[in-house]
C-alpha cells in the first residue's frame, strides 16, 4: 500500500491500481470491478446492486483518467471484495481500512474522555 497524493493510498496488482480515500476510507469500485476482469454488462450490474444498498460517490473525470468512478463505503467496498474473490489480493488495502476506523474510533472515545 503506498501514498498517492496525501489523499489517497493504492495498491498495484497487474498493472492496475485500486485506490482509497484515506479521510473516509472510501473504495475505489471502478478499480475494484476493473481488478476483477469484469464486462462492461456486469460491471453496470454490479454497480446496480450495490446502489441498491449504498450510496455510491460517482467522481468526474479527471486528467488521466478518461471515465467517471464509483466510490463506496468501506464496508461494502470489502463485500464487493469478497464476491469478487478479491480479499487475499486486497488485504494489505483492507487491512490499511482496518487500522484507520480503528484508530478513529479511539480517537473518538479519548476525545470524549477529554470532553468530560
Amino acid at each position: 500500500v503506498t501514498d498517492c497524493d496525501g489523499r489517497d493510498v493504492k495498491i498495484k496488482i497487474d498493472d492496475k491500481i485500486v485506490p482509497m480515500r484515506k479521510e473516509d476510507c472510501l473504495l475505489n469500485a471502478t478499480q475494484i470491478l476493473t481488478l476483477a476482469n469484469t464486462n462492461r454488462n456486469d460491471h453496470t450490474s454490479i454497480l446496480r446492486l450495490v446502489k441498491e444498498q449504498t450510496l455510491i460517490e460517482k467522481v468526474s473525470p479527471a486528467v488521466g483518467i478518461p471515465w467517471r468512478h464509483s466510490w463506496v463505503k468501506f464496508q461494502h467496498g470489502r463485500i464487493l471484495c469478497k464476491h469478487l474473490k478479491l480479499e487475499q489480493e486486497l488485504k494489505p488495502l483492507i487491512d490499511y481500512g482496518l487500522e484507520v476506523q480503528r484508530d478513529d474510533r479511539s480517537k473518538t472515545a479519548e476525545q470524549v474522555q477529554t470532553d468530560v
